[in-house]
């Protein structure tokens, strides 16, 4: 088998969709300006090893995705972590396999059921760990679209499509251990995205805020050489203290610091909010729209899953990557087009968090234990280690998101973005009345099952009583409060960037108002 590389100009800059023909040895693979091709393999995206080899498969940190022809046929590698996935389809004879979603259902010629209620719950299903996600939504055409996070996929000569667990790195001794670790895998990161032989090359980003995880990001890009940072100056309004700029941290640390309002992309009028809902998990990573003109050629270093990696009082251990939200997992669409590589830090050696956990809890990190609700002893000794004084972070903890109910559309969407969804509703194939009663209906029964489950295992806890907590309604129903169509909506509006010209399609597809 073998590659043939079209660079589409007009695609988004890192995007890519691979087309395997049975019978056919020649693989076409068609990607944007910025996609890394050198005959049998091609990438996008940076691992910890030598970018002129190749050897992305084998690689323990892999922050992006591509694919490489093997004696074994081709395998393709997803992301070191969960916030992005490979998506996988098969219909007469061919098999597509993309990084976008709404790019492999462009070019299969089919598209999303817009009949479908739960496209939302099953694409947010990665935060429930590896084990319980949803490996497949339904199509327009009835066909599966196959989901595969954290893993490599093999296509052998048989087109026989095979999951392959990803090489992972051996468990952590102590606190220098993991911390070593950390910085010799940023510094492997950064030698592969800058790789002199590279189309593009790309130089760190840092966020920061006044929790514990973006300042551990903050020292640890600055191991080589990052000076520039970012922050939100306000978290949600829910929080009675609700300041969350770290840029007195950040001046400490002597990094320039960009300030940004979380809600600024409220006042953008091409539809910021389409393509974070696109990716099909609540589109909350929204407020990083602002960052358009800041993001393109950088590696940007986020603290996503540092809750559950460093929290001392975690109860769910184990290498099956749980998550408590779905943070992150909306920036794929917007990270495709800008071009930017995403490097959740807390997800380096991610498959070793009992290890982690122990080394959190060990004796030589009490001085750095707070014993509150909001303790992360590994974050706050390699902060204070740094020379930040333990009073300047991690005193509260604060979350930035944008969640998108839906009785508050009209306030946490860009006003053309709102009338423009309005209208999508009006228009659009609309649920069965029946359905939408049922999923309404079985939505309350699922928060009455979880609030019962709550009180349930809150008194259990206080007579000593283990009992696991369990809702009897389905998870999918969870979501009932939120829209269904907004999904719908931002993927429409961004099918038009992956339309290639001369190249028929099985389905007509509105191309109104393109992103």
């Amino acid at each position: 088998m073998r590659f043939n590389f079209h660079v589409i100009e007009t695609l988004p800059r890192l995007a890519w969709c691979a087309h395997i023909t049975k019978g056919n040895p020649v693989v076409n693979v068609y990607g944007g300006p910025w996609v890394e091709t050198d005959g049998d393999w091609f990438c996008e995206g940076a691992w910890n090893g030598d970018f002129s080899e190749g050897n992305l498969p084998d690689a323990t940190a892999f922050m992006g995705s591509g694919g490489k022809i093997t004696n074994e046929g081709v395998l393709f590698a997803s992301p070191s972590h969960t916030l992005e996935r490979l998506h996988i389809i098969r219909f007469d004879g061919n098999i597509l396999v993309s990084n976008s979603l709404a790019f492999l259902l462009v070019r299969a010629g089919d598209w999303i059921n817009h009949n479908y209620m739960f496209y939302q719950s099953e694409l947010t299903s990665c935060k429930e760990g590896l084990k319980k996600l949803k490996t497949w939504i339904p199509t327009h055409q009835g066909n599966k679209v196959y989901l595969y996070y954290y893993c490599n996929v093999l296509i052998d000569l048989n087109y026989a499509v095979k999951k392959v667990a990803k090489p992972s790195h051996k468990s952590f001794v102590d606190y220098a251990d993991y911390r070593r670790f950390l910085q010799d895998e940023i510094l492997a990161l950064h030698q592969n995205a800058t790789n002199s032989t590279r189309k593009v090359s790309y130089c760190p980003l840092t966020t920061i805020s006044t929790g514990y995880d973006s300042p551990v990001c903050a020292v640890l890009a600055m191991g080589i050489g990052c000076d520039e940072s970012v922050t939100f100056t306000n978290a949600r309004p829910t929080f009675k203290d609700n300041n969350d700029s770290g840029r007195k941290i950040g001046e400490l640390m002597g990094l320039r610091v960009i300030e940004y309002d979380r809600e600024a992309y409220l006042h953008e009028d091409n539809f910021p909010e389409a393509e974070f809902l696109a990716c099909g998990t609540g589109g909350v990573d929204v407020i990083m729209a602002p960052l358009s003109d800041l993001l393109p050629g950088k590696i940007l270093f986020t603290g996503f899953h540092g809750d559950k990696v460093w929290d001392i009082n975690n109860k769910k251990i184990s290498s099956d990557i749980i998550r408590g939200d779905a943070s992150g997992t909306s920036l794929a669409e917007f990270r495709l087009r800008l071009g930017f590589i995403h490097l959740p830090v807390p997800f380096l050696g991610i498959v070793q968090h009992p290890s982690i956990h122990v080394i959190s809890k060990s004796h030589e990190m009490q001085p750095w234990s707070n014993a509150t609700y909001y303790n992360r002893p590994i974050p706050r000794r390699i902060i204070e280690e740094f020379g930040i004084p333990g009073n300047l972070f991690g005193q509260q903890k604060k979350a930035i998101t944008q969640q998108f109910p839906d009785q508050l559309l009209d306030l946490v969407m860009s006003k053309n973005s709102y009338h423009d969804f309005i209208a999508f509703s009006k228009s659009s194939p609309r649920f069965r009345w029946g359905r939408r009663v049922l999923f309404k209906f079985m939505g309350g029964l699922y928060y009455l099952n979880r609030m019962a489950s709550i009180i349930l295992h809150r008194i259990c806890k206080s007579l000593n009583i283990n009992y696991s907590m369990k809702t009897i309604i389905p998870d999918k129903f969870g979501k009932s409060k939120r829209n269904p169509l907004i999904f719908n909506w931002g993927i429409d509006k961004i099918k038009g960037r992956y339309m290639i010209p001369n190249t028929p399609k099985k389905i007509a597809l509105d191309n109104s108002n393109p992103l």
